[in-house]
């Protein structure tokens, strides 16, 4: 009877357990996550619950009697210290546990910028709580003006808290969205009386405050860095595997060693329709992307379809929302389907100015990103709602 290994008790771990019991896997199953609670989705961390407006339970994938339920031996607070492909082989808490297959879905860490040792950054349910604690206690400076830099913004704005946002570049989700719909999001926390301070440097970081490179201190009673993640790769690279931003794979989430998959955040994929790899931090890649490792096991002597690697803006059914409390604004792709037909584009074409992107590939046209911005009160990529209570 084969054993699979999972290292990573995140969604993209829990959603993988879930497609082999349900694809007919008999085998032993292994989830190790480093928490001490059962696998988790992270986009409320930074909205509903921390917020306050939902209990924890709500982002739990499975209850921890479902994985008893499934026979998979759940291990949470644990910690793989090493991976040794050629011997199938990985040590945990000084004990060596052998595998047939192994999937690693170690995600991503946030990244740091020099002396934040000692300030919040945002990753996990501690974290989350960490900041709520922090509301209504002073002025929050947020280092980055990214997803999760203006979520965070959005709901301390509506929890009362001054908050001040940092941005290095001239624009807010800039290089995720382009300038015309960063431009919509600039305004709009703007609106909700952001201090957005953009095209700045920080020069020095404290827990009391900021200085930026023009000599200009900003006072603060929390500081949080929220400048990106990095894939946390540090088990695959120190089992040989390939690394390039990301653990690389193939387009069946294949490592450079074949018993060995790897999805979610963690995984560089190839991506056959742009022709080459592409890392996605995104919580459908996650939910989608164990499945798929799932199934290309299971297609083992078959020919399985290809994973569909998403880019951040491409086949995503709901890219993001950031919710002010009178004024959730969510951006999501318009139907690719319904983007086919004339009379439809040429209609948004008359109520947009954000252009839509496209490839050409294998001689068709593929729509990368379809977000459009509102004018005249039509929505058709983003929507504002006004609040019912």
């Amino acid at each position: 009877m084969s054993t699979f290994v999972i290292v990573g008790g995140g969604l993209a771990g829990a959603k993988t357990v879930e497609a082999l019991r349900d694809q007919g896997h008999d085998g032993d199953l292994v989830l190790i996550g480093d928490e001490q609670l059962p696998p988790y989705e992270r986009p409320p961390l930074s909205k509903s619950y921390l917020a306050g407006d939902s209990p924890f339970d709500d982002a739990v994938v499975h209850p921890e009697d479902w994985y008893a339920e499934q026979n998979v031996d759940l291990r949470l607070g644990t910690r793989v210290t090493a991976l040794r492909p050629a011997d199938h082989v990985v040590e945990v808490g000084g004990d060596e546990l052998h595998y047939d297959k192994l999937l690693l879905a170690t995600g991503s860490q946030p990244r740091h910028l020099p002396g934040d040792d000692d300030l919040l950054h945002f990753r996990r349910r501690g974290d989350s709580e960490a900041v709520r604690d922090r509301f209504g206690q002073g002025r929050m400076v947020i280092v980055g003006g990214g997803w999760i830099g203006l979520e965070v913004a959005a709901t301390a704005r509506g929890a009362g808290t001054e908050v001040t946002v940092l941005e290095a570049a001239e624009l807010p989700l800039l290089s995720a969205l382009g300038p015309e719909l960063a431009q919509d999001f600039a305004a709009l926390h703007r609106d909700h009386d952001v201090d957005l301070r953009l095209g700045v440097k920080v020069d020095e970081l404290r827990k009391d405050g900021v200085r930026l490179a023009d000599g200009t201190t900003i006072d603060a009673a929390t500081v949080l860095v929220a400048v990106g993640a990095r894939p946390d790769t540090d088990l695959a690279e120190s089992a040989g595997l390939a690394v390039d931003n990301g653990v690389v794979t193939d387009e069946r989430l294949r490592t450079s060693d074949p018993d060995v998959y790897a999805a979610g955040d963690v995984a560089s994929s190839h991506n056959p329709l742009l022709g080459h790899h592409l890392r996605v931090e995104h919580w459908a890649n996650a939910l989608n992307g164990g499945p798929a490792a799932a199934a290309a096991y299971r297609a083992t002597g078959r020919t399985p379809a290809p994973h569909p690697v998403l880019s951040p803006a491409f086949d995503v059914p709901h890219l993001h929302r950031i919710v002010f409390r009178d004024h959730p604004v969510e951006v999501q792709p318009v139907d690719r389907a319904r983007v086919q037909d004339p009379a439809y584009r040429s209609q948004r074409a008359e109520a947009a100015r954000f252009n839509l992107n496209w490839l050409s590939a294998t001689g068709t046209a593929i729509l990368l990103a379809a977000l459009a911005l509102r004018l005249g009160g039509g929505y058709a990529g983003v929507r504002r709602e006004p609040s019912h209570g």
